[in-house]
């Protein structure tokens, strides 16, 4: 007897096809070709199957093209398993490799190995089972656990297991673990595993004082006293579930979070901790308390002395019908801070199922008393500093869906500073309160750490939907809101910021003293913005997503007064201007009109110096914000008076010279740079008159030379030939030390 089977079909892992070749063998079968296929996997070998004897064959496990499968799984797998009659038992060879394997488990989180290799060898005899299993594998890679290199040996004798493991993590994930134990059977059943562990995490030792065991029945598991050494702390438990429940204990001492943070990096904090937790559980009752002590507590932005650690201690118990929860944290004689939160959460004591619905009520409290300072950097406002002596008193109530909070919040000697603006409130005296959902600014009163002064108030209603109404006032008085290198702004002002269901508002007066807008430099970006994709992330942000604005489109009514004393230098042009603006619109499309009037000034050309005679920025009020300038200077020399005009949309002006008595523009050019007429000019100052016409072709740009003088930073840079030609061609620097004081070096070839 003799034939071929074959079926098809379609699977949730891709096509799925089998065929076999068979034929009687005396009372057996013999299966000469085999295959089997499912999506990327392909099984081919050849079986004999005899009727009362050990099976005999192979069999060849490969993938084919598994990148375009449309599994989650990329990489190659095969394997070879080899069956074999050994004196008439049931002999199993197996060896199987896999490379460059990566298995997409979703959210922008892959599970990568670069190779692994598995070799077992399996024996079945009548009544024994013998298992030699290797397995090593390199580089593999998950969100939560990376390792390098990791080797495991299985040895079973029948009901007898013995085990070998090492890890070794990788450079952000330090660690090296040595696991080795033995699992034993008795006749009953019941059986008993025992496992040692040595090695280190982060340069921590780690490892069990004595084997932990672990003991299995029908019926209950236990694991007896272990002692577990980390680093120079160690942690003692012990646990066991049965029939009636469960019960576990343990006590933590000097353990350092450290080790803790390799495979929990999110941890913001190092520290060292103590405590002891004891938990236990029937079906009808569940009782839980834990006192744990954290000191030495350093976050990872603070920039705290050795001696400055502070101290944490949380105290709770937790049953079927209450949460509660109490502590304190202290910073020795910086700062002082103790909280408390009741919560009613129902627990099933037998399935942990728990019960918390919006309408669980909240009571609670909270208090601080001390400086800010070494907590607000667990805030990660990486562009703001905040310091001074808070105290706050706070009762927590309401529900877990509508939370409440009420007391008064006071700052005293506060100091605030942003990175990015430079701007810094100092002497802060705040007091606000907050009752039955209405916080109340009374009082904000600071200085800029100058002269200036900070006045606000505000009022904000919330809604239990957490939407609110406010009312912020806001006055400045000489107040310097910006220091940067390249802009300073020192101004006034008297402002509301409104914000009811309907509409978002900010309206006032803004009066600025002074301003100082510096040179921005005219080169590309240093860094360059790259696309990147970030795998094993917590998620994914979408390409080209922008944070939505919490406050929506502000509606802007604001009188911009600038007197004087607005100074822009900037690629030549050194100037003061008054300006009268009203800034209306909204904060997404603001609408600017008015005009900037020159008060005086010069602009630098091709180390040239034009007085300023007139310069207007008429704004269009309207969404282009576009304004048309004109601004005209006069250079005087010995035969003429140059002229040079700036003109036209701010976004694409004009720029033009012009000469009394007229000459053409390169004629004015050459006699502007060189003092003499183009006929005349040398090899090298047709060169400059080329970067200068470039220049002004650009819209007043530095230019060649105008580039090199900027770097080198001197007023004037100029390359003559000396026309007696007994010096050849002259380097010639100057640099203004004041308005009235010019210093000019020249030099030869020779020199």
């Amino acid at each position: 007897i003799k034939g071929k089977v074959g079926i098809e079909s379609e699977s949730n892992l891709g096509a799925f096809s089998a065929s076999a070749d068979f034929k009687k063998l005396g009372e057996g079968l013999q299966l000469p070709s085999l295959a089997i296929a499912l999506g990327a996997y392909e099984l081919v070998g050849a079986l004999a199957i005899p009727s009362s004897k050990p099976i005999s064959g192979s069999v060849n496990l490969i993938t084919n093209e598994i990148a375009q499968n449309t599994s989650e799984i990329d990489g190659n797998i095969d394997a070879v398993i080899n069956l074999l009659n050994e004196n008439n038992n049931q002999r199993i060879r197996l060896e199987s490799n896999a490379t460059d394997i990566s298995i997409n488990l979703g959210e922008n989180d892959v599970l990568a190995l670069e190779t692994g290799q598995v070799t077992a060898d399996i024996l079945l005899n009548d009544n024994t089972l013998e298992i030699k299993a290797n397995a090593a594998l390199t580089s593999f890679m998950h969100p939560n656990l990376q390792i390098n290199d990791a080797t495991i040996n299985i040895d079973q004798q029948d009901s007898d297991i013995s085990y070998t493991a090492n890890f070794t993590g990788s450079d952000s994930m330090p660690f090296k673990l040595e696991i080795d134990g033995n699992m034993r059977q008795d006749t009953n059943g019941a059986q008993t595993i025992t496992v040692t562990l040595d090695g280190a995490v982060n340069e921590e030792e780690i490892k069990l004082r004595q084997p932990m065991q672990i003991l299995l029945s029908e019926t209950s598991v236990k694991v007896p006293d272990f002692t577990l050494q980390v680093g120079d702390g160690e942690l003692n438990g012990n646990f066991e579930q049965n029939t009636d429940g469960r019960a576990a204990a343990l006590k933590i001492t000097n353990t350092d979070l450290a080790a803790l943070k390799v495979f929990v990096p999110e941890i913001p904090i190092t520290a060292l901790l103590n405590g002891d937790l004891n938990f236990q559980s029937t079906l009808d009752a569940l009782t839980t308390d834990f006192n744990l002590d954290l000191s030495n507590i350093v976050a990872e932005e603070q920039n705290l002395s050795s001696d400055d650690k502070i101290a944490l201690n949380i105290l709770g118990s937790i049953n079927q019908n209450n949460t509660d929860l109490s502590g304190t944290m202290t910073l020795e004689d910086r700062f002082n801070s103790e909280f408390s939160i009741a919560i009613p959460v129902k627990i099933d004591p037998a399935t942990f199922e728990t019960t918390l619905t919006d309408n669980t009520p909240l009571n609670g409290k909270a208090n601080w008393t001390g400086d800010i300072a070494p907590i607000w950097p667990t805030l990660k406002l990486i562009d703001h500093d905040l310091a001074g002596n808070l105290t706050a008193d706070l009762l927590i109530g309401g529900t877990i869906g509508v939370p409440d909070i009420d007391g008064n919040i006071m700052l005293a000697n506060g100091r605030y500073e942003n990175m990015q603006t430079g701007f810094i409130a100092s002497n802060i005296d705040m007091a606000a309160s907050i009752l039955n959902r209405q916080f109340t600014l009374d009082k904000f009163n600071a200085n800029d750490g100058e002269d200036g002064t900070i006045f606000a108030t505000a009022n904000i209603d919330i809604s239990p939907d957490l939407s609110y109404d406010a009312k912020v006032d806001l006055t400045l008085s000489d107040t310097h809101i910006v220091r940067q290198p390249e802009l300073q702004i020192t101004a006034s002002s008297d402002l509301t910021f409104e914000k009811n269901n309907n509409s978002t508002s900010l309206n006032g007066d803004i009066i600025v003293e002074n301003a100082d807008i510096g040179a921005i430099s005219q080169s590309g970006p240093a860094i360059a913005k790259l696309d990147v994709t970030e795998i094993n992330a917590e998620g994914i942000i979408e390409k080209g997503s922008k944070q939505k604005d919490a406050l929506g489109p502000i509606d802007l009514d604001l009188d911009l007064q600038v007197p004087g004393k607005l100074f822009i230098r900037s690629f030549g042009l050194d100037s003061e201007w008054a300006a009268d603006l009203q800034v209306s619109g909204s904060s997404g499309e603001p609408i600017v009109d008015g005009t900037a009037e020159l008060v005086r000034g010069y602009f630098e050309f091709s180390g040239k110096r034009f007085s300023l005679t007139r310069g207007t920025f008429s704004f269009p009020g309207n969404k282009t914000n576009d304004p048309v300038i004109e601004i005209a200077a006069e250079h005087q020399l010995s035969d003429m008076v140059a002229n040079l005009r700036i003109f036209g949309l701010a976004s694409n002006p004009s720029l033009e010279m012009s000469s009394t008595p007229y000459l053409p523009e390169n004629e004015v050019m050459a006699r502007i740079l060189f003092g003499t007429s183009v006929a005349q000019l040398t090899a090298v100052e047709a060169v400059q008159l080329a970067s200068a016409v470039h220049s002004l072709s650009n819209g007043g740009g530095q230019g060649l030379m105008g580039g090199i003088r900027r770097a080198i930073g001197v007023d004037r840079l100029s390359i003559d030939n000396d026309r007696s030609r007994d010096y050849g061609t002259t380097i010639t620097g100057g640099k203004y030390l004041t308005d009235n004081v010019y210093v000019e070096v020249s030099t030869a070839p020779a020199t």
